[in-house]
């Protein structure tokens, strides 16, 4: 049985098995896209464009949360690796590598790691306060990884401008990119996580413009919140700790709906700019 709904022309045996499961509100969201200023659909627009929009959408999502993750976990081990390097294993203890907030640091590394809350602990951690009184915490290898991203971002904030600088230049970036691009990627992160529509959010911690890279052109000015500036941030980072393959991914992910790479109206209101996957390449 087919039905016309404000111009759309709607298979409603398929529809109802998909809405089951996704929630028509939900679903709704994706076809905001597809209609004129009067409410009704644009001339030729079906059900299933938009079922692909919604099917681009959470590939997208899956692939950036891996890009992220492999980030996350890179600049998790860089940042134990170079302070215990430096300053020892429990190199929190030293106030002078503090700019600011080191007792929140503390505060927050106790309860990630569960010192009083056992349930908390992960099975090292749970090693290390069963086995040891002293020091208080875990070393750095075992601390760090139980920080959250938000975390690691408040953690780096802190941190004397010498030490981020330390960090940053591991990647080739300056300090400034390095924590303007972690804070965006962390509410990249969280709309991800919580299944929300990555495709066309604006990102409300926008990045600064990326001048270490050598090309300020790499994304439009204004820019900024659109989904590309990702992906410039996350093709950046990944080429820096040798992960080559997410560019590609990404590639093969817009060639398989080239309804999205197309459409020039949508890709520009993700922020893509002509050619984008050679001027990616090139970070």
């Amino acid at each position: 049985m087919h039905l016309q709904i404000a111009g759309l022309d709607i298979d409603c045996k398929y529809a109802a098995q998909r809405m089951e499961h996704v929630g028509y509100y939900r679903f709704k969201g994706y076809a905001y896209f597809f209609k004129e200023k009067n409410r009704r659909f644009r001339n030729g627009t079906t059900y299933t464009q938009i079922w692909d929009l919604y099917r681009f959408d959470r590939k997208l999502r899956l692939l950036t949360l891996d890009a992220i993750e492999r980030i996350e976990v890179s600049v998790k081990a860089v940042l134990s690796d170079t302070m215990s390097r430096k300053y020892g294993s429990h190199w929190w203890d030293r106030e002078e590598v503090f700019k600011k907030d080191r007792e929140k640091f503390l505060d927050c590394a106790a309860e990630r790691t569960g010192r009083e809350k056992k349930k908390k602990r992960t099975e090292y951690t749970e090693h290390y306060y069963k086995k040891y009184d002293a020091p208080g915490l875990p070393p750095s290898w075992m601390l760090i990884p139980c920080l959250t991203l938000g975390d690691l971002c408040a953690t780096l904030f802190s941190l004397r401008g010498a030490e981020k600088a330390l960090i940053a230049k591991i990647y080739g970036f300056d300090q400034k990119e390095l924590l303007s691009w972690l804070n965006s990627l962390r509410f990249v992160r969280n709309v991800c996580a919580h299944h929300g529509r990555l495709w066309i959010k604006k990102n409300t911690s926008s990045p600064c413009r990326p001048l270490s890279l050598g090309k300020e052109w790499v994304w439009e000015n204004g820019k900024e919140r659109q989904y590309f500036a990702t992906v410039v941030i996350l093709s950046a980072f990944l080429s820096r700790i040798n992960i080559m393959t997410w560019r590609e991914k990404l590639k093969k992910l817009f060639d398989e709906f080239p309804m999205i790479a197309e459409n020039e109206v949508m890709m520009a209101a993700m922020g893509f700019p002509s050619k984008w996957y050679e001027r990616i390449l090139e970070l």
